[in-house]
């Protein structure tokens, strides 16, 4: 999905690169976006306060985004009219991550939200350089733009206890499966493990697109599962 930018140098970041404010909205839903180190993110969503649901912060990678405040823009029309609000990151080492933000009221931690708003965020350096692309299950039946040389991480929840574990059913040729790690849960999750599936991108050639799907099963029953991951990979 292509996104619309409002984009304003406020600073120079060297001789040869500026740090830009980059401004994404509702449309940019589901897209993608790419910035340099110095950078600044504005999102910039519809919003009610007199509903008690604000957007929150859902998925993140602060060691390469970093959450720096939000404001709330109040609607025309006083209390109760609908507003916005901007919720605001820096683009602080290269990488990148699959942003994700829930609309809910504070108490709803766990619940399912109102509304969810999903983001994939890539930062560079002036020049450019490979970066790790990270993101989770939030981004299921969505997409991700990646180029040669990038790493991408999958991060998938499963279970110690059930004997299901997440297996690639579906591979796309402009990615390769170079590795696999387990992180064990912690606290009242510690039944809960996240497995991380590493993919490199290859060359980039005539195939600009391909989907990944992956299935939630017992290793004794391929084929067989009760939860299935799908995105779609497109070369930039």
């Amino acid at each position: 999905m292509a996104v619309a930018l409002a984009a304003a140098v406020i600073a120079a970041a060297d001789a040869t690169a500026f740090a830009k404010a980059i401004v994404v909205g509702k449309e940019a839903n589901n897209g993608s976006v790419r910035l340099n180190v110095g950078d600044t993110l504005l999102v910039r969503l519809p919003s009610n306060p007199s509903t008690n649901y604000s957007w929150f912060v859902g998925q993140n990678n602060p060691q390469v985004l970093r959450f720096a405040g939000q404001v709330t823009e109040r609607g025309i029309g006083g209390a109760g009219a609908a507003g916005a609000q901007v919720l605001t990151f820096r683009a602080v080492s290269s990488g990148g991550v699959g942003l994700t933000l829930s609309y809910r009221k504070p108490s709803m931690l766990g619940v399912d939200a109102a509304d969810r708003y999903r983001l994939l965020v890539t930062v560079g350096r002036a020049g450019g350089t490979a970066r790790t692309v990270t993101i989770d299950e939030s981004f299921s039946n969505g997409r991700v733009e990646v180029r040669s040389g990038d790493t991408w991480a999958v991060r998938l929840a499963s279970s110690t206890g059930a004997g299901f574990r997440w297996a690639l059913a579906e591979s796309s040729p402009l990615v390769r499966l170079i590795g696999e790690r387990t992180e064990p849960g912690t606290g009242v999750r510690r039944s809960e493990i996240t497995q991380v599936l590493l993919f490199r991108v290859g060359d980039v050639g005539r195939v600009k697109a391909g989907r990944l799907t992956f299935a939630y099963q017992k290793p004794s029953q391929p084929g067989v599962g009760a939860r299935r991951f799908t995105v779609l990979v497109l070369a930039n």
